[in-house]
């Protein structure tokens, strides 16, 4: 896998859009976005566990899709929607008073 960091994030109030940005593809490499979709599996489990250990409880929705030509996809996929809110304790905590 090259380190192509295929993604773009979309942040909203109590939302993060994950898209992933099919021009920043290796083409000759990655004619189906396999390498492209791991990479996004991968920023999406760390952005999941960086919110947990930051208090947020999180809810991931995935967009259905396939693998596809490089002809066949558009320049921006949606990939997941990541729902959250922070957690009770960090709300009722003294620190974060």
């Amino acid at each position: 896998m090259r380190k192509t960091q295929p993604w773009r994030f979309r942040v909203g109030d109590s939302l993060v859009e994950f898209y992933l940005e099919t021009g920043r593809r290796v083409r000759g490499l990655d004619p189906y976005l396999r390498e492209a979709h791991i990479g996004m599996g991968c920023a999406l489990e760390n952005f999941l566990l960086c919110a947990a250990a930051s208090g947020f409880a999180t809810a991931v929705s995935h967009v259905e899709g396939a693998l596809g030509a490089q002809s066949s996809v558009s320049p921006l996929q949606m990939v997941a929607r990541v729902y959250g809110r922070v957690h009770a304790f960090f709300v009722n905590a003294e620190l974060y008073r």
